[in-house]
C-alpha cells in the first residue's frame, strides 16, 4: 500500500501554542551508529524501531525482512525508486521530492509523521530512506522527532548525526525544519541558519564533527 501527501499546506492546522520540550543533549561522540545485527550495512537505528538508510537498504528485500520492517517512508521520486522495487507485504508512504532546496518537503511533515507513528505505536519497525540517507530522509525523520517525540530541532539534528555521521540536509530543507519547529513549539527555532549554512558550505573533510548551531551564542 502506498500513501500520498496532503494536497495543501498541512502546517496551517497546527496550534502555534503547543509546547515542545528541548531534551538534554546527549554527547554525540558517545554514539557512532547503532545497527541491528541483521540490518543492511548502511541502515542505522535512530530511536528504537525507527531506521534510517539509503536506496541500497530499501532494495535489500532480505535485509528489510530480517529486521522486521513493516513500513517504509520512501523519500525518492518514482524515477529514482519505482514501484517495481517495493518490498511485498510492506506498507509505503512516498515523499515525492528531489534533493533540492526549493522543494516543499514541509508539505509531507505531518502526514509522514502520523504514518511512522502509527507503526511505532504497535512496535512495528519503520525504515525512512532516500537515495543516500543524507538529506531528504533525514529531514523527514527530524520532523517526526520534533512533532511526535518533542525533540527541539537542534537536539534532533545532533541526535541523528550521532547515529549516522554522514547526514547533511540541504539548506532549504533545514530552513523548512526551522519554520516547522517554530509552528509546532510556538517559539524561535533552536538552530541558527547562519551557522548551519557555514557548516553546510564547508568542505566535508573540514566540517566539525559536532557543529555549533546554537542561535543564542
Amino acid at each position: 500500500m502506498v500513501q500520498s501527501a496532503f494536497e495543501s499546506d498541512p502546517l496551517a492546522c497546527l496550534d502555534p501554542h503547543i509546547d515542545s520540550v528541548c531534551l538534554p543533549l546527549e554527547p554525540p561522540a558517545a554514539a557512532v551508529g547503532v545497527r541491528h545485527r541483521s540490518a543492511p550495512s548502511w541502515m542505522h537505528e535512530i530511536i528504537p524501531g525507527l531506521y534510517l538508510g539509503g536506496i541500497k537498504d530499501a532494495e535489500d528485500h532480505k535485509g528489510v525482512t530480517s529486521v522486521g520492517i513493516k513500513a517504509i517512508v520512501n523519500c525518492c521520486t518514482n524515477g529514482e525508486f519505482p514501484d517495481s522495487l517495493l518490498v511485498p507485504d510492506v506498507d509505503y508512504y512516498r515523499v515525492d521530492v528531489e534533493d533540492v532546496s526549493r522543494e516543499p518537503i514541509h508539505l509531507f511533515f505531518l502526514e509522514a509523521s502520523e504514518f511512522v507513528d502509527s507503526y511505532l505505536e504497535r512496535q512495528e519497525p519503520v525504515l525512512i530512506h532516500c537515495k543516500s540517507g543524507i538529506s531528504r530522509s533525514v529531514t523527514i525523520l527530524i520532523s517526526f522527532l520534533i512533532y511526535k517525540r518533542q525533540f527541539c530541532l537542534q537536539e534532533a539534528f545532533l541526535h541523528v548525526m550521532a547515529k549516522r555521521k554522514i547526514i547533511c540536509p540541504n539548506i532549504g530543507f533545514m530552513e523548512q525544519l526551522c519554520e516547522f519547529e517554530e509552528k509546532v513549539a510556538g517559539r524561535n527555532a533552536t538552530v541558527c541558519m547562519y551557522k548551519y549554512t557555514d557548516w553546510y558550505a564547508a568542505d566535508a573533510s573540514y566540517r566539525a564533527d559536532i557543529p555549533d548551531l546554537d542561535p543564542s551564542k
